[in-house]
């Protein structure tokens, strides 16, 4: 009993490393594939990372609008051509669109604040990689920021006009969220784009260094994590 309990502990820490591996995969390959496609556009306009797990692109305001509207031009429905032929290719990703601004207040017929503006401007993009180049609608979302996440120093001209930006991101895939929402393990691990690859479960919790004591635990080395999971709380889901 004791040896098929163990062998099926084992089971599920293959199934989580394999996890792991195949988000890795998907991450680079997905990265790859939005550079390759975006190649023509210049750095200051748009820019494309990885970070935490998820790939980033960050479209500035002058490619997408004209100051202080949210229709998008013609430059702009270009870039997102481009974008929407690797989310057609991406069909099993959730794709979010957030709209950032400057710290610059705005009041206007149209516009409240740069809440407004901020999300008006990202349902604006998702109309466009929907409406006009067929992303599925179900699995993309758009969600407005103001001014309220910033990249640079609003104090200055530079700092202002790298904030304002719409992001598309991608975060883990479904399948690892799944998993430890399923499995319910305590996590501890020294690298945060793990944790962020695998779920937001309130059942994750982070170390600022390694257990001291190990007794009972499995561990487990990925290229940028360590895990250490209490054996007793490994489900085979």
């Amino acid at each position: 009993k004791l040896n098929a309990s163990l062998s099926e502990r084992e089971k599920t820490i293959r199934q989580l490393e394999g996890i792991i591996n195949e988000q890795n995969q998907k991450v680079k390959s997905l990265l790859g594939s939005v550079k390759d496609a975006l190649l023509g556009f210049s750095s200051e306009d748009l820019s494309v990372r990885e970070e935490g797990g998820k790939v980033y692109v960050a479209m500035s305001d002058k490619l997408l609008f004209e100051s202080g509207k949210a229709v998008v031009n013609e430059l702009g429905k270009n870039a997102l051509g481009k974008l929407a032929e690797v989310l057609n290719r991406q069909t099993d990703i959730d794709v979010y669109i957030e709209g950032h601004t400057d710290s610059i207040p705005i009041n206007t017929a149209i516009y409240k604040d740069n809440w407004d503006l901020s999300v008006i401007r990202a349902t604006s993009v998702v109309r466009i990689l929907t409406e006009v180049y067929g992303v599925n609608p179900m699995q993309i979302q758009p969600c407005g920021r103001g001014e309220y996440k910033p990249i640079d120093d609003n104090s200055t001209a530079e700092g202002r006009a790298r904030n304002r930006r719409t992001e598309m991101n991608v975060p883990p895939s479904k399948k690892a969220a799944l998993f430890v929402l399923t499995a319910k393990p305590q996590i501890f691990t020294e690298g945060e784009g793990f944790l962020q690859r695998l779920a937001y479960a309130d059942a994750v919790s982070v170390l600022e260094k390694e257990p001291e004591n190990l007794d009972g635990m499995v561990t487990i080395t990925t290229a940028d994590a360590k895990l250490y999971i209490p054996m007793g709380q490994l489900v085979d889901v």
